[in-house]
């Protein structure tokens, strides 16, 4: 049985991840937390090798801003050298990680402002693993949404956006989806595996 923790590791300095208000959200500002966060990464992944720690949840506040004011930073380039060294680790360790968007990520919301900003929020978390190099057993854990007291027209909308959203399409959401959203089943599950972008897993949120 494998074993792991989400995100943060208490009890080891220099760990902490770190963020920024809005207002002090400058593009060096940016930068210079996604290196320290990264460091912080780093120094996570080398406690749970040592540790015989399998399972590991990054956190989604590896990269302040990730989605939005940070999401054309260079981020990738500026530490391409410690993110190699992250991602050498894991893959020799055996490590499997995987990410985990908030509730707020719902790509069946009936509001479009809503469902952009969910949009970018999975690019951004696609963009950290492929930063790292990952293969698709690491993943991204999703909440796939509500059923709005309409479940059809709320499977046409995770359908449509599934399908269509994104830098590149994403494969057509299995029939499971469609008895989740029908009989409000809560039960995580695994979506068949994309490219290159996106790995999901969901859980129903109903």
């Amino acid at each position: 049985m494998r074993i792991g923790y989400a995100c943060l590791t208490v009890a080891v300095e220099q760990t902490g991840i770190r963020t920024c208000t809005l207002k002090h959200a400058a593009p060096e500002t940016l930068l210079s937390l996604a290196g320290e966060n990264l460091f912080a990464l780093e120094r996570m992944v080398d406690y749970n090798r040592a540790n015989g720690i399998s399972l590991y949840r990054i956190s989604s506040d590896l990269i302040p801003f990730g989605s939005s004011l940070a999401a054309n930073l260079p981020w990738e380039t500026v530490y391409a050298g410690r993110i190699a060294s992250i991602s050498t680790k894991i893959a020799t360790s055996g490590m499997r990680v995987s990410m985990h968007p908030g509730q707020y990520t719902v790509l069946n919301s009936e509001g479009s402002g809503v469902v952009q900003r969910a949009i970018e929020d999975l690019q951004y978390h696609a963009r950290v693993l492929d930063a790292l190099n990952l293969d698709q057993t690491h993943k991204i854990i999703l909440h796939v949404g509500g059923k709005y007291n309409d479940p059809a027209g709320a499977l046409a909308r995770f359908r449509a956006v599934y399908r269509d959203a994104g830098p590149r399409r994403w494969p057509i959401s299995p029939p499971w989806i469609e008895c989740w959203l029908r009989f409000g089943s809560a039960h995580p599950v695994c979506l068949s595996r994309p490219p290159a972008a996106l790995r999901l897993c969901c859980a129903a949120k109903l």
